[in-house]
């Protein structure tokens, strides 16, 4: 008779021990089926910000003997690019128009995007900002240049060819 009720609870006893890796048993020997859930990171999302781009400044080199020099700096805006210009060296005052080109220094390519003319004074300086509705990663792929031409939209007088980002 002794045998059998050790028998009687053996099924018990295994059962518990089978699961006290998987559940907690509490003190009255019922298994706590309450399960801890770990939270799920939430995917990125288009809203989500992406790496962070950075401005970048480039020198202005002078085209045509011009003696035009200065600086471009291409600051992301969002999906928009900022573009702020500081023109020195031109022949008096003038009205200059300016324009992002595809291409190179070397080799300007088309006009991708129109920008705000740079008005010079009589000691030949001048700046504007303006900004353009090019996503920033497309400025910033090292295949874009800005351009400002002669007063009054003769050829081009000088050329900051835009840095391509790297992460």
């Amino acid at each position: 008779m002794r045998i059998s009720r050790a028998w009687t609870g053996l099924p018990l006893v295994l059962a518990l021990a089978a699961c006290a890796g998987d559940a907690d048993v509490g003190d009255d020997g019922l298994v706590d089926e309450t399960e801890v859930v770990t939270p799920i990171e939430e995917p990125q999302t288009a809203e989500t910000p992406a790496m962070e781009v950075a401005e970048e400044t480039s020198a202005f080199q002078p085209l045509q003997d011009s003696g035009v020099t200065g600086e471009a700096t291409i600051t992301p805006q969002d999906q928009q690019t900022q573009v702020m210009v500081q023109l020195t060296g031109a022949s008096g005052a003038g009205e200059h128009p300016g324009h992002l080109h595809s291409g190179s220094c070397d080799d300007v390519g088309g006009v991708v995007q129109p920008l705000e003319p740079v008005t010079t004074d009589a000691s030949g300086t001048g700046s504007m900002t303006a900004t353009v509705a090019m996503p920033p990663m497309t400025a910033m792929d090292g295949q874009h240049i800005v351009v400002y031409h002669a007063a009054g939209g003769g050829p081009p007088i000088t050329c900051a060819p835009i840095p391509a980002h790297t992460m």
